[in-house]
């Protein structure tokens, strides 16, 4: 064998451009997930098979596998954002045209751009072919190079080939995306959920023993706050909830505020607060089978109405089927809603009713004449990113806050205005109120994520006094104080 093309500048060009190809196309991810504080390989092993590909395949099927590469790769960026698991994801993708049209035609419209993009540039790169085998040789340091960093991953302690084992000092160098992702999607068309692990949430106060009457008296509105995290700000995070330190309220109701832990995004949420449990997006019939420990259930067994609503479509992640199945006697959606005089279909990434409407709306229920006392799971809409800007509520926000932050608190405040308005009306029968965010917002800016706990959010439990306590005594009403509350500053 003869080693005369060494001595070719073309021979060197190429193997340069290989080397590029193969590891500098990952950095616009490597930033973005740094802005996002996601600990992920610095280098990834597909964009070397593609170069690969290319030298033995040819230009279109390493274009198409980059392009795809690439979509990969921003899913896996877009599920940290939301706060998937992949699986989650994977499943979670079928429900997207549920999305405002605009909205979705412009996020895919412009992924798709960015992917198609960065394959032109790539493609570009990479230099003519000229033979298997001289096309190897070229792409030969780039394959020892990866090599020895998978070496260096080696002696860090981590398992290149099964993706195993700890680390002994920062994180792994090498990984690869296309392979490991597309296996989480194969298996989430087969996937059962694991059975769910207990989690804390604000709503534990609410869980009572088959057969314990003490919340016989008491109406419960529990309201999952979309989008609304704890601010590490704490005279924001204390602003936040300042409504519901009116004398009218607090003359009523003993106030306890914290934060509980979250993982995942608002179907999760609804679940911590429904059964205590950690659970996925995907609702099936494994997890109804668990609904016995969820409040729906234990309410009614004390004889509650129970209700569900939501400001926005039943289909949406199947809640109209596992409302249904969790035990709510009622569930009304934006179809049973839309229709109904006095409420208003709002815009924004979910066109659906107002929450100021649906909080009217509870509040009627609260003052009508029932025979049973009544349990209302309330899952706002209107705070979720990103949020309608035209006609955006106005909000007082701190200096360098941005505007589509400001927006976003503007909805939250309305939505938790409106709850302050119900508990503040002397005439509503004794009501517990448990009001807690289900995730932080999903900014993709770190600096606007840099602005919210990315594991806790904040909650406000409002328990009525009794007449005597309400009055400077010492007597309340038979319900249980919460336990390990995280006060906030």
């Amino acid at each position: 064998m003869t080693f005369e093309f060494l001595k070719k500048r073309s021979f060197w060009v190429s193997t340069a451009r290989y080397l590029v190809a193969a590891f500098l196309f990952n950095l616009p991810f490597v930033y973005a997930r740094h802005e996002i504080n996601m600990r992920v390989a610095e280098i990834n092993l597909d964009y070397l098979v593609l170069v690969l590909l290319y030298i033995v395949a040819g230009r279109f099927l390493a274009g198409v596998g980059f392009f795809l590469v690439y979509v990969v790769e921003i899913l896996k960026v877009f599920d940290k954002i939301y706060f998937f698991t992949q699986e989650d994801l994977a499943y979670a993708v079928r429900f997207a045209f549920q999305v405002q049209t605009g909205t979705l035609i412009g996020g895919v419209s412009a992924a798709l751009l960015f992917c198609a993009l960065f394959t032109y540039l790539w493609l570009k790169v990479l230099p003519g072919r000229d033979g298997v085998r001289l096309g190897l040789w070229a792409a030969a340091p780039s394959a020892v190079l990866m090599v020895l960093l998978l070496g260096v991953d080696t002696l860090k302690g981590y398992n290149p080939i099964t993706r195993s084992g700890g680390q002994r000092w920062g994180t792994h160098l090498v990984g690869e995306t296309f392979y490991r992702t597309s296996m989480y999607i194969v298996a989430s068309l087969r996937y059962d959920p694991p059975p769910g692990t207990p989690i804390p949430s604000a709503s534990d106060v609410l869980r009572p023993l088959k057969g314990d009457n003490r919340y016989a008296k008491l109406n419960i509105v529990q309201v999952l706050v979309e989008s609304m995290g704890l601010q590490l700000n704490a005279g924001e995070g204390t602003r936040e909830f300042a409504m519901f330190h009116s004398p009218e309220i607090l003359q009523r109701y003993r106030l306890t505020e914290g934060s509980v832990p979250f993982d995942g995004p608002t179907v999760p949420g609804q679940l911590r607060e429904l059964c205590g449990l950690q659970l996925g997006v995907r609702v099936d019939a494994s997890v109804a089978a668990q609904s016995e420990r969820c409040l729906p259930r234990q309410l009614r067994s004390l004889g509650y109405d129970t209700e569900a609503i939501h400001g926005y479509t039943g289909s949406m992640f199947h809640r109209s089927i596992w409302y249904r199945d969790f035990g709510f006697q009622k569930s009304v959606f934006l179809e049973q809603m839309k229709d109904t005089p006095g409420m208003h279909v709002c815009e924004g990434a979910f066109e659906g009713i107002c929450d100021a409407d649906i909080a009217q709306m509870i509040h009627k229920q609260l003052l009508a004449s029932r025979k049973h006392p009544l349990f209302v799971h309330w899952m706002t809409l209107n705070s979720h990113l990103p949020v309608e800007e035209e006609g955006a509520p106005e909000y007082s926000c701190p200096t360098g806050y941005a505007e589509d932050v400001c927006n976003q608190l503007g909805y939250v405040h309305v939505a938790l205005e409106s709850i302050a308005k119900i508990a503040a009306d002397p005439t509503i029968p004794p009501t517990t109120f448990v009001i807690v965010g289900d995730h932080a917002p999903p900014y993709i800016e770190g600096e606007k994520r840099n602005l919210y706990d990315q594991a806790n959010v904040p909650y406000l439990l409002l328990q009525p006094k009794s007449a005597s306590e309400a009055a400077g005594g010492s007597g309340s009403l038979e319900m249980p104080h919460q336990k390990n509350g995280v006060l906030r500053p």
